[in-house]
């Protein structure tokens, strides 16, 4: 190729290599950050229904627990 058409930086349009490597890897940092945030809050959610499905089926609605002989 001879270069006819290209502009700064060997690019047809006239952008530097770096300056949308630079936004993409930006914006996929923070793709993969809330991600991370979105996992982390449902398996916090997932964990404390469980614990209170596992507390509640346990009580059997206030009434003691059998006693084992």
């Amino acid at each position: 190729m001879t270069g006819r058409g290209l502009r700064r930086g060997g690019r047809p349009n006239g952008r530097s290599p770096h300056s949308s490597g630079r936004v993409r890897r930006l914006v996929v940092g923070v793709a993969y950050w809330a991600a991370v945030l979105a996992v982390s809050l449902a398996l916090v959610v997932v964990l404390l229904l469980f614990l209170e499905a596992r507390d509640a089926s346990q009580l059997r609605e206030g009434a003691p627990a059998p006693v084992r002989r």
